[in-house]
């Protein structure tokens, strides 16, 4: 993940930092959610039924031990769970401070990462945490309606942006839009 990845750059952050709107102690602990947005990509029923037909045909013939040349079979992308490492890599990346703490969804629970910070997982046991972090992980919550939101008012739904890069933008133009909307009505009172 490169540094556009989390909508904020290193120029951002060091802004909010020199001008004490946010502390070095705020950047260690990090509310993780990842989404997996869709693209414009879709198949016609035709070849969504042609597709099942192959992988069924391809399963048949790896069980009865007949070596096929091609399968035809795609290779799925990487589940959302499994960037959790890559989420702290970026966030480390451009804030420079390393994450001690995460409060992550339940989509995370069988997350492949093996670091330093701790995982919190929301739904799970709070005994060991402190009050600081039984907060930090209600606070979570307040994430994921704020995508909700802004998937349905500020359509962030479908990305026609090609590559990560677009995805940014996207999401970046979503949040904008939204801070807009939020200014105008806090004009119009």
């Amino acid at each position: 993940m490169d540094a556009l990845s989390c909508g904020l750059s290193k120029p951002d952050i060091a802004q909010a930092v020199a001008e004490q709107e946010l502390s070095p102690r705020e950047l260690k602990q990090v509310t993780i959610d990842t989404t997996v947005q869709e693209k414009n990509i879709t198949h016609p029923t035709d070849s969504k039924l042609s597709h099942r037909a192959i992988t069924k045909l391809a399963k048949a013939a790896k069980d009865r031990g007949i070596p096929l040349r091609q399968t035809y079979v795609r290779v799925a992308k990487q589940a959302a769970g499994h960037t959790l490492a890559q989420a702290i890599a970026s966030t480390k990346a451009n804030t420079g401070v390393a994450v001690t703490d995460t409060y992550d969804d339940k989509g995370e629970r069988d997350h492949n990462y093996e670091g330093e910070a701790t995982v919190n997982i929301t739904g799970s046991s709070n005994r060991h945490l402190t009050r600081t972090g039984k907060k930090l992980k209600r606070r979570r919550s307040a994430v994921e309606p704020k995508i909700g939101h802004l998937k349905r008012e500020n359509r962030l739904g479908r990305c026609f942006l090609a590559r990560l890069i677009g995805d940014t933008i996207k999401v970046v133009l979503a949040a904008a839009g939204s801070n807009l909307r939020k200014f105008l009505a806090a004009l119009a009172t």
